[in-house]
């Protein structure tokens, strides 16, 4: 590989670099959004990688075309995001387990503040009380069931 080689600007490095960016926000998990991050970061692994290549094993294009073929596999097989996240959906009415609960689905497990935001919706003043007189009746029966011994000795004096 010459000195005056720029990779930044080969006009080979980048058509491969974009064509598989493309071919990769196609997939579930990721978005047109991603497509300057995924070149950004197909461009940087390139420019590491060149630090081993050898020009006696292989031609500098087909040492790219690799380079970039096996960070595009890794990334969709291991199923995550750029962000870290995965690509799996996860509906709000699955049935998750909460320790030392009944199992619930995950819309209940979520803070009230949270399902606003999500339903970008107002709430009134009526609705706070809802959801305070909700969240104190499940402090309560979250606490009944930890405290059986007490909850006994309250039902007793009724």
């Amino acid at each position: 590989m010459s000195e005056t080689f720029d990779l930044a600007n080969d006009k080979f490095t980048r058509g491969i670099i974009r064509r598989k960016a493309l071919q990769i926000v196609q997939r579930p998990g990721f978005s047109q959004q991603d497509l300057e991050s995924l070149e950004q970061t197909m461009l940087t692994k390139v420019i590491k990688a060149m630090a081993s290549f050898d020009p006696q094993i292989a031609h500098r294009n087909v040492f790219i075309t690799t380079v970039v073929e096996r960070f595009a596999g890794t990334l969709l097989k291991q199923g995550a995001t750029l962000n870290g996240g995965s690509s799996r959906v996860q509906s709000l009415n699955a049935m998750v387990f909460v320790a030392g609960d009944f199992p619930t689905e995950l819309q209940n497990t979520l803070d009230e503040a949270v399902g606003g935001a999500r339903l970008q919706v107002e709430r009134n003043q009526h609705a706070n009380y809802l959801i305070w007189s909700r969240t104190l009746r499940l402090s309560f029966r979250s606490c009944r069931n930890r405290c059986s011994a007490w909850w006994n000795c309250e039902s007793r004096t009724r």
